[in-house]
């Protein structure tokens, strides 16, 4: 039951049936909350209540044809909203538009749902589309386009530009209405739908037969509609599902907060009431041109690598898809060469492990030159060769009833998943020529095989018995094996600008009476085109201990300095320059000693009696990298200093953790990272054990085993040495990479 505005008072009215009233309906974009928002029904009742009581109680019903414009009159002042300071522009617009042309009723997303109620706000998004369809005109508000614009056919018009087109709750609201006028930001008549059919369809990709109500939207392939989504995008991700529902004639209760599990469970629905296997079409495709022969078609996954499952984590895996469309069951058998009989129905049941379907499948194992061709890693120039792709764990050619724009047959490329990442009893396969190696820079595997017509008899001489077969819906990328490739742009050789400190790490040093001095850059170069890039820093603090009394036994005061020093050294990847990355290798080393201004009876240091280089507090790793997002690297140590001196003869065993996080964001080449960010933390102190630990064989390390730190680039940096000391100082650093987004990890 939808809540509407009346056009002549702004009071919220209630029809029980919208089917019996015309109205008009407001396809928008809001604006972010930064920009003021828009009005919601909070907001509009708190002004009727402001303008009068009597707007308090809303009419039950009004008439069910529009009345002439004489008839309507301009609104009163003593009963109407529309002349309060307070309502914004947008809602008296859409009201003098609508009450213009004649209509009584408007009907407002933003302002006409209760928000509050999740029993309304439910309905209002399963509702949505056909009161879209019902609406007697939607008014499209473009508010990015001027009325002094060009024409919206012309190429450059602000209108093929505008916000509108991108997004997500925008597509229901162009193709459900049967009328759509577009206006400017100050509602002047920019065309219609029909009118600009033809640019639409150049915007949208949607057909002009659906445009203009020539063809229905079910006669439009799963696949296609999906792809009409691919390029726009919601504010929230959930949004992303619940807009598409009526575009594919489904209900499902919206649950904010689940995240893309929405957009998994549109798809379970969309399959459980529709035969259209070109939803499983998404992803990475290739042709196969012979039987030894495939070739790339597309392997861009807009998520980074893509999961080897059944269905979809966004609509814009279906970017390429738009070429799809499904068969008729007479038309499949005869490219099968079988009997109608022998044609499985297209039903799936979901159970745990995983999607249970019949199709008819071209059996790889009795294939190896297939399996190969579609299995070969596709290798991006200069990133290494190696790779643990294994064609034997292809299983088949799951066929389906759809067919690409050349008439081409669609399949699915299945194979046989880690037994350690399912459940040993579970025969499901997963979706995907091969699965993922982990390596970056070889491409994601193939999900979808087109069979051209020439190669197609070749391999239904191998097609299996149809049988019932149980296939993945979702099974996880790996995360990419660690590796010393680290993609870094030039720039993080070029000045110390390129090692920044992250400012609310200073505030909060400052806050702990730590004072740190400007980052110190210094640039080699090695042999073989290597360079070697040092950025180092001290962070000081005033007192050495919590303890007090500990700094009258020394004599003096104590005070602490921690020595960071950042070695990034790189080398060009690729003969192409203008395609090459830098491959890096970053490692850090801390130094922790006190400082004191006068000696107590035992001397600190022989070489310099004003410095105790601290034994506990040496350390040396190279870093391992990791992908949290695609926009995005980070790599993390803990170090274990000692927070008291020892040389006094009182030692209390008190540590700190000192904290150290690096950041890199993506520079403008797909592979590189620059911008690099340090921050410190520092725990409190705390009490931790005194014996020695001990290395990885087992040895114990001695107390001057981590001795000085070796020179930048020196022989002395070896592995060796590296892991001793890590022993020693019971380090804890982030070792697993996250899902690759063209950059790689470092290992030690």
């Amino acid at each position: 039951m939808p809540r509407f505005l009346d056009t002549a008072t702004g009071r919220f009215v209630w029809i029980d049936d919208p089917r019996s009233v015309r109205y008009a309906i407001l396809s928008h974009t809001w604006r972010r909350e930064a920009e003021g928002g828009e009005e919601s029904y909070s907001d509009i009742r708190q002004l009727q209540a402001e303008v009068s009581e009597d707007l308090l109680n809303p009419t039950a019903a009004v008439a069910p044809t529009a009345l002439p414009n004489t008839e309507l009159g301009p609104p009163s002042a003593s009963a109407s909203i529309l002349v309060h300071p307070g309502l914004s522009a947008k809602i008296k617009g859409i009201c003098k538009v609508a009450r213009e042309a004649g209509y009584r009723l408007v009907w407002v997303d933003s302002a006409c749902i209760d928000k509050t109620s999740s029993a309304e706000l439910s309905e209002a998004i399963n509702s949505m589309y056909e009161w879209y369809r019902l609406a007697d005109v939607c008014y499209a508000y473009l508010a990015d386009v001027l009325d002094d614009d060009v024409p919206p056919t012309t190429p450059a018009s602000a209108f093929r530009r505008s916000y509108w087109h991108r997004r997500g709750w925008t597509l229901q609201e162009l193709i459900a209405p049967s009328r759509v006028v577009f206006l400017t930001g100050t509602w002047r008549f920019l065309g219609t739908k029909i009118g600009l059919a033809s640019t639409l369809q150049a915007i949208t990709g949607i057909q002009f037969s659906i445009l203009v109500g020539k063809d229905s939207v079910s006669t439009v392939s799963i696949a296609k509609r999906m792809s009409w989504a691919a390029t726009r995008y919601t504010t929230r991700v959930e949004d992303e599902a619940y807009s598409l529902m009526g575009l594919f004639g489904v209900h499902m209760p919206p649950i904010y907060g689940e995240g893309r599990k929405a957009f998994l469970r549109l798809q379970e629905e969309i399959i459980r009431t529709s035969p259209d296997q070109s939803i499983f079409a998404w992803g990475s495709s290739c042709t196969l041109k012979a039987l030894d022969v495939a070739q790339n078609w597309n392997t861009t996954s807009p998520e980074g690598l893509p999961e080897q499952g059944l269905l979809a984590s966004s609509a814009r895996e279906y970017l390429w898809a738009r070429h799809i469309s499904p068969l008729p069951p007479s038309r499949f058998v005869s490219l099968l060469r079988r009997k109608t009989d022998d044609l499985p129905l297209p039903h799936c049941v979901f159970t745990p492990h995983g999607v249970r379907i019949k199709l008819p499948c071209i059996d790889l194992t009795l294939l190896p030159e297939v399996s190969d061709a579609i299995c070969r890693p596709f290798l991006r120039s200069g990133h290494g060769t190696s790779c643990s792709v294994n064609p034997s764990r292809s299983h088949s050619l799951a066929l389906l009833r759809c067919e690409f724009s050349d008439g081409s047959l669609i399949a699915l490329a299945l194979c046989r998943p880690d037994s350690q990442k399912i459940e040993q009893n579970s025969q499901a396969l997963a979706v995907g020529s091969h699965l993922s190696c982990g390596v970056p820079y070889h491409r994601p595997p193939y999900r979808v095989v087109c069979l051209p017509k020439d190669v197609l008899p070749l391999l239904l001489e191998h097609l299996s018995p149809i049988s019932r077969i149980v296939i993945l819906r979702d099974y996880p990328a790996p995360a990419h094996r660690p590796t010393k490739v680290g993609p870094f742009s030039p720039s993080i050789f070029a000045t110390a600008a390129a090692l920044s400190i992250a400012p609310w790490c200073v505030d909060e040093l400052r806050a702990l009476g730590m004072s740190v001095t400007p980052v110190h850059f210094q640039l080699q170069e090695a042999p073989q085109g290597e360079l070697l890039v040092t950025f180092s820093l001290v962070v000081s603090c005033g007192s050495a201990s919590p303890d007090r009394d500990n700094e009258a036994d020394a004599g003096g005061d104590l005070g602490r300095q921690i020595k960071l020093r950042v070695n990034i050294s790189g080398q060009m990847s690729g003969l192409d320059v203008s395609r090459a990355i830098w491959i890096t290798r970053t490692r850090v080393f801390v130094e922790n000693s006190f400082l004191v201004a006068s000696r107590s009876d035992a001397a600190p240091s022989a070489s310099d009696p004003h410095t105790l280089h601290d034994p506990h507090g040496q350390y040396a790793r190279t870093l391992t990298w990791q992908s949290p997002s695609s926009e995005l690297l980070t790599a993390q140590a803990d170090v274990r200093i000692r927070g008291d001196t020892v040389w006094t003869g009182v030692d209390r065993g008190l540590h700190q953790l000192l904290r150290l996080t690096f950041k890199a964001e993506r520079a403008r080449g797909r592979y590189e990272y620059d911008d690099l960010s340090l921050s410190l933390e520092f725990s409190d102190y705390y009490h931790a054990g005194k014996a020695p630990a001990k290395s990885s064989q087992g040895a114990q390390v001695s107390n001057g085993s981590a001795g000085e730190l070796p020179p930048p680039g020196s022989d002395a940096e070896d592995e060796s040495s590296i892991a001793t000391v890590t022993a020693r100082y019971e380090l804890d650093t982030e070792v697993t990479d996250g899902p690759d987004h063209g950059a790689s990890g470092i290992v030690h």
